[in-house]
C-alpha cells in the first residue's frame, strides 16, 4: 500500500517540514503497526537491488526521503510494482518477496516492528518463498 506524506513550505524558511506520524499512517492504511526499530539507507544512486528478499515475522514502513526508487513487491499470487518518490511511502507487510532498485539519489527510512530479541525469520531464495507462498 502506497501513501504521500504531505509537507510544509514556511515563507521565508528554507527547507520543508514533513510529519511522519507512524501511527495515523498506520490508520489511515488500517494496519496494526508498531515500529520499534528505524534504520535508513543513503547515499543510493544505483539501478543495482537491494532487498530480494522476505521477513515471515516483521513488517516494514519505507518512506523516501529524497530521491525517487522502484520497488517490486510479490506476495506469492501477485507481483506489484510502484515508483516512490519523495514523501511517499510504502507499507510491506509479512510474508512478501521485496526487491526495490533503480535509485535516483535516494535516501530511505525504514520503520520496523522488528522487537530484535527474536531471530528474524528471513528468506533469501525467492524459489523457496513461491514453495511457500503460492496460491496461500
Amino acid at each position: 500500500m502506497k501513501f504521500k506524506l504531505e509537507s510544509i513550505c514556511t515563507e521565508g524558511k528554507p527547507g520543508e517540514l514533513v510529519n511522519v506520524d507512524i501511527k495515523k499512517i498506520s490508520n489511515d492504511l488500517k494496519i496494526k503497526f508498531d515500529p520499534n526499530h528505524i534504520f535508513y539507507l543513503t547515499d543510493l544512486n544505483s539501478t543495482k537491488s537491494r532487498g530480494k528478499h522476505s521477513n515471515s515475522n516483521v513488517q516494514e514502513i519505507l518512506i523516501c526521503m529524497q530521491g525517487s526508487f522502484e520497488i517490486k513487491l510479490d506476495d506469492g499470487n501477485e507481483v506489484t510494482n510502484y515508483e516512490i518518490n519523495k514523501n511517499e511511502g510504502i507499507y510491506v507487510g509479512t510474508n512478501i518477496w521485496l526487491d526495490f532498485y533503480n535509485f535516483k539519489n535516494c535516501v530511505i527510512s525504514v520503520f520496523s516492528d522488528n522487537d530484535n530479541t527474536s531471530k528474524k525469520a528471513s528468506i533469501y531464495n525467492y524459489d523457496e518463498f513461491c514453495n511457500l507462498n503460492k496460491y496461500k
